[in-house]
């Protein structure tokens, strides 16, 4: 029998050319690595020959340890495996016998994830929208990657490991619902669902403005931000001029989590106009001259902030009133006059302020309000005389009894001329006057009275009616014992104190010769009776008939002259003085007045003096006491239908 030795010819030869392995990162020293196979070799050779081991090779080779009776493979002591620096470890598997022939085969070991990283925010991006803005100088301190307006801004400075802060947002308080603003992205080392990361807003702190006090339950949905995409809205009104800091979180799937800060500021828009308290206003100042008197103050509220609240006051009138308005306005709405106030030239101020606010220039809003303001009437004007003769100077003591103290001024008063024949008309009116008072009557200062200040030598011969001012006679005027009279009339007002001016009135007494019947004259118009017939609410002027002279005295025409002689229809005619045409001048209404008399006399015009006397001498009286040189006329006012029915009582 012939024993053949062994020769050592034949390496080890492992059981397969390729293994695989997993182990997850950060696994201590002795964890076994899970291999799809033991890693075995064999060697053919027998006895000393056949003893081989087992090596590893390659970088990251000391990490790791094969048990060469088991083939598992085993962290070694020095094992640190962080799979974000090294996630596959590609090795050599080496048997080798004690003659030095070896084997080879590949050993892939894959370092498997396990949630050891936190995400990180590293970008926040502002939305390209009108209003929206970041603060620029807030922007240096962040730690992240900043996108605004299509421009980066990136950031070296260290993040924090949990928390940070982002600049400041800013967002205009009219901005939509539902509009994103704000996007941040974070990121995650770790894979898979370890490195899925899921956004919220965990917190929301409102800091109210102090124009905004908390007064009802605070809303903690202002916002909302897509769990996946991290991109943030706004869910709800924001109040202007507020800050809200909103507490984000960017959490992974095994729980780790990291926040940032996002403080939002909601700019206020110029969205609100002032607003008057009041609808309108109206104050009321006596009349008079002032210098910076406040009347009165008109104020609006804006319910923005800062400039876009703070409001102008500035008065508007009409273009023409811009010299007749002594008024000013001031910051806060304060009315000043400056200037004299004249109720009787102008009794009410009526203008419109303007409240707008100092918002942008292409948005600056605005309100008008309309003022009043009504001057009220002091007693600062005397009655005034009006339709008189002409005016006359004279020395005060002429017209009125003055005290021996008293300075004898001379004066210019209105004076009426009138005439009267002797012995006639007693107790019928023979002269008026006519005066007006430009203050108000409501309060007494423009209700006036007249009365005749009778000289102490003067003999009581006449009255006047204290409210028409007709002067009549109290008994027969004698020519030859007194040709002419002067009355002085006073016109006082009943405000306090009164005011009051003088007139006076020259009444000439015509002399009437005594005459036998047979002499006395013919009458001097052709018809001394008319009635007429007119329409209430005619138009006006309207003549109403030409007045004719009788044939016999037609031919002294020249040198006369018609007038109306007083009563209390005097206003609704006039006269022509030289042809005799009578016109009527203020349209009558029947519901007022259904008849109106009228009477018209002739007079021959003196050439010796400045007042009138008739032409002839009055004889015995016909047609209702009229003179042989007077015509009556009687005006008869026509209904029209001018007024509705009117229900009268209870309706019943």
């Amino acid at each position: 029998m012939i024993s053949v030795e062994d020769e050592n010819d034949n390496a080890p030869q492992f059981e397969y050319t390729r293994y695989e392995g997993r182990v997850k990162e950060h696994a201590v020293a002795g964890t076994e690595v899970a291999l799809d196979n033991h890693i075995l070799a064999k060697d053919i050779d027998t006895g000393s020959n056949a003893l081989f081991t087992i090596s590893l090779i390659g970088e990251g080779s000391q990490f790791f340890t094969v048990d060469q009776k088991t083939g598992r493979l085993y962290l070694s002591q020095h094992a640190v495996l962080d799979r974000e620096k090294k996630d596959i470890y590609n090795l050599r598997l080496v048997a080798r016998d004690k003659g030095n022939l070896s084997s080879e085969a590949l050993l892939k070991i894959k370092i498997e994830d396990i949630n050891d990283h936190r995400p990180k925010f590293i970008e926040a991006k502002v939305s390209s929208i009108d209003g929206v803005d970041m603060s620029r100088s807030e922007i240096e301190a962040t730690s992240i990657l900043v996108l605004l307006k299509n421009q980066s801004y990136p950031n070296t400075k260290k993040f924090s490991k949990t928390h940070s802060l982002l600049p400041t947002v800013f967002v205009p308080e009219n901005i939509a619902t539902g509009m994103i603003f704000l996007k941040v992205t974070a990121s995650d080392e770790d894979i898979g669902d370890n490195g899925k990361i899921t956004y919220g807003i965990v917190s929301e702190t409102y800091i109210p403005h102090a124009g905004h006090p908390l007064t009802k339950p605070y809303l903690k949905n202002h916002f909302d931000i897509h769990p996946s995409t991290g991109e943030i809205s706004v869910a709800a009104y924001l109040p202007a001029q507020t800050e809200f800091r909103l507490n984000i979180t960017a959490t992974d799937a095994g729980g780790l989590s990291t926040f940032i800060v996002a403080p939002i500021f909601v700019n206020d828009v110029n969205d609100n106009a002032p607003v008057f308290e009041k609808s309108s206003y109206e104050f009321r100042i006596p009349e008079g001259v002032y210098d910076d008197l406040v009347v009165g103050q008109v104020t609006a509220t804006d319910a923005d902030f800062g400039e876009n609240g703070n409001i102008s006051y500035s008065i508007l009138q009409k273009r023409e009133d811009f010299s007749q308005m002594p008024l000013s306005i001031t910051k806060d709405g304060s009315i000043l006059i400056q200037g004299e106030l004249d109720r009787e030239l102008k009794g009410v101020y009526s203008f419109r302020v303007l409240a707008q606010d100092n918002g942008p220039l292409n948005n600056r809003l605005r309100a008008t309000v309309d003022v009043d303001i009504k001057v009220l009437d002091i007693n600062d004007n005397a009655p005034t005389f009006y339709n008189y003769d002409l005016t006359l100077t004279m020395k005060k003591s002429e017209l009125i009894d003055k005290q021996p103290t008293e300075p004898d001024e001379s004066v210019t008063v209105p004076v009426y001329y009138t005439s009267v024949v002797e012995n006639s008309n007693i107790g019928g009116p023979i002269g008026k006057v006519f005066a007006n008072d430009s203050d108000l009557t409501t309060n007494g200062n423009g209700v006036f009275l007249f009365s005749i200040k009778k000289r102490k030598s003067q003999k009581d011969l006449f009255v006047i009616d204290s409210k028409e001012g007709i002067v009549t006679a109290l008994g027969p005027l004698d020519y030859e014992d007194q040709p002419m009279h002067n009355i002085t009339i006073v016109a006082y007002d009943l405000g306090g104190p009164s005011m009051s001016s003088t007139a006076l009135m020259i009444v000439n007494v015509v002399d009437v010769p005594e005459l036998t019947p047979e002499e006395n004259p013919s009458p001097m118009f052709a018809h001394r009776y008319y009635e007429l017939e007119v329409e209430e609410n005619c138009a006006v002027p309207l003549e109403l008939l030409a007045l004719n002279v009788s044939d016999e005295h037609r031919d002294k025409l020249y040198n006369m002259k018609f007038s109306i002689a007083p009563n209390e229809h005097n206003e609704y005619f006039t006269v022509d003085h030289y042809n005799g045409s009578l016109y009527l001048v203020t349209s009558p209404d029947r519901e007022q007045i259904e008849e109106l008399t009228v009477t018209v006399r002739v007079d021959k015009i003196s050439r010796r003096g400045k007042t009138l006397q008739m032409i002839y001498p009055l004889g015995p009286e016909s047609l209702n006491n009229l003179a042989p040189n007077e015509v009556k006329i009687i005006v008869r006012v026509l209904d029209a239908n001018d007024n509705g029915p009117r229900f009268i009582g209870n309706g019943r």
